[in-house]
């Protein structure tokens, strides 16, 4: 198994826009988030309800994609993982 380097990124957010089309009007629920988590680093996402903390989770989790910008987990973008990756 391939061990990390310490300071090694293992979470990165660069830009991320997460919008939802809701009739007409175009919602946003993350509009350019951008942060990295390095290996051993703890982290808090916190804000009022509605401010995209679940989205931002469900990003990092791979259970959604973003409109736009680039999510990576352990250095692999998650935009051209296959299925069985994310």
């Amino acid at each position: 198994m391939e061990q990390m380097n310490r300071s090694e990124i293992v979470i990165k957010m660069q830009d991320v826009v997460r919008t939802y089309q809701m009739g007409d009007n175009c919602v946003y629920a993350l509009r350019g988030v951008s942060f990295e988590v390095k290996q051993g680093e703890f982290l808090s996402i916190m804000g009022p309800s509605g401010s995209g903390k679940s989205t931002c989770m469900n990003m990092i989790g791979c259970l959604d994609r973003p409109t736009s910008g680039l999510v990576e987990i352990n250095g692999k973008n998650t935009a051209i993982m296959t299925e069985k990756e994310l």
